[in-house]
């Protein structure tokens, strides 16, 4: 396990009864349980906003550009994941995973184990994860 668990007092960025962001170390902010999950749980449901893949290139080198997902493989689309989304850290051993649903324009983050309260919510970032560096 490589996620981070905080222990009170902490700082909450954001906060509710399920998930709440704060300060997770060098790797800047994180998506923290505020409660228990059970494997297979949905931790949380994002709408999205598409992107065409064009739109991005213009966004080269702006921070805004490490926070999109791969959206739509047959159209190269993009998408910024709102609610919590865009803020799950990566992880090589993450404790959640994601599923598209491209018509309803939602992603879906659920818990690949059980995950206790106040630990990191993290993902793994796919092919792209290599220009991202882990911290330990």
């Amino acid at each position: 396990m490589d996620s981070l668990v905080i222990k009170p007092p902490f700082q909450k960025i954001t906060e509710s009864s399920r998930l709440y962001v704060a300060d997770a170390g060098p790797k800047g902010r994180g998506v923290f349980a505020g409660r228990a999950f059970k494997k297979g749980e949905i931790v949380e449901s994002c709408p999205i906003i598409p992107w065409e893949q064009e739109e991005l290139y213009r966004l080269s080198g702006h921070l805004l550009e490490r926070y999109v997902f791969l959206w739509d493989k047959r159209n190269k689309s993009l998408a910024v994941v709102l609610g919590f989304g865009s803020l799950y850290n990566h992880s090589s051993q993450p404790n959640c995973g994601y599923s598209r649903q491209i018509k309803n324009r939602l992603i879906v983050f659920k818990a690949k184990r059980a995950i206790g309260p106040h630990e990191e919510l993290t993902i793994h970032y796919g092919p792209s994860a290599a220009s991202f560096h882990e911290i330990p």
